[in-house]
């Protein structure tokens, strides 16, 4: 999980998933629970990016994310 304002990186955290994919739709499905505590008040980008390391494909899921101080 990645948190951006414009194109600047502000906060990342990697998470590993091991199981709970479902065979037979390959759906995963995340539930996250994450502080906030860190990144100022402001409008962010949320990206979750999932790598399957077996064959190095990347998904990418992005919302925009407002932070009340």
């Amino acid at each position: 999980m990645t948190f951006f304002r414009g194109a600047e990186r502000i906060l990342d955290l990697p998470f590993t998933v091991t199981e709970g994919m479902d065979p037979k739709s390959k759906a995963l499905p995340l539930k996250l629970s994450v502080s906030l505590e860190s990144l100022q008040g402001g409008e962010y980008v949320c990206q979750i990016t999932v790598i399957d390391p077996a064959t190095k494909k990347a998904a990418f899921w992005q919302a925009p994310v407002k932070v009340v101080p």
